[in-house]
């Protein structure tokens, strides 16, 4: 049985049927090399004849890319087609972003290389990164990192220091197999984001 590809890309912005010509081009060459295509694009000629809001699409579209061995993500930009890329991750769905079709030697190498539970951890990760954003009002999980600043200390090594308090805890787990008031699994979760945080801040600060 053929391996399912989504094809995601851009649909309301410019020609409309340019667009979906363009995924069905996309869809031909994928169909070539093996791959199920499923096109969301034809849904174009649905509007059509009966038209629905955006959310609609949205609703019918993304069971299908959870359902996908991999995703296309094709150029241009699309709010529609990011958010169907983001739903692939956390479905931990491979996403492939160049201008010709994924081979099939590709899609399986995804799943050799993130094999296990590592999409799913990351989808975690993100999760995280999501809830703590909420948590300081403003959406902004960085300004609380900037704040280091006003003591002359670089946005990015602040974050890493917190980084290393995490680090403290996951000895003081190994030491003594239980921590007080986190698990071992939420510091290592924490360590993971504080780096990657400490890693756009750093990037931040060296483009300025």
């Amino acid at each position: 049985m053929r391996p399912r590809l989504y094809i995601a890309g851009p649909y309301t912005l410019g020609d409309k049927e340019e667009n979906v010509q363009k995924a069905l081009d996309a869809a031909e060459e994928a169909a070539k090399v093996g791959w199920a295509p499923f096109v969301p694009h034809l849904s174009h000629h649905w509007q059509k004849r009966f038209e629905h809001p955006h959310e609609f699409w949205y609703a019918i579209d993304l069971p299908w890319v959870g359902k996908a061995d991999a995703l296309w993500r094709l150029p241009g930009e699309s709010k529609g087609a990011d958010e169907e890329v983001q739903y692939a991750r956390l479905a931990s769905v491979p996403v492939w972003y160049e201008d010709w079709p994924p081979t099939l030697e590709w899609q399986r190498d995804q799943i050799t290389f993130l094999g296990g539970d590592t999409l799913g951890i990351l989808a975690e990760i993100e999760s995280l990164h999501d809830q703590l954003a909420k948590d300081y009002g403003d959406g902004n999980d960085l300004a609380n990192l900037r704040g280091s600043e006003a003591w002359s200390i670089p946005a990015w090594v602040g974050a890493m220091i917190r980084a290393e308090d995490k680090i403290r805890k996951l000895r003081q787990y190994h030491r003594k197999g239980s921590l007080a008031n986190e698990s071992a699994e939420d510091s290592l979760k924490d360590l993971i984001l504080y780096s990657i945080l400490a890693l756009e801040l750093f990037r931040e600060s060296n483009a300025k």
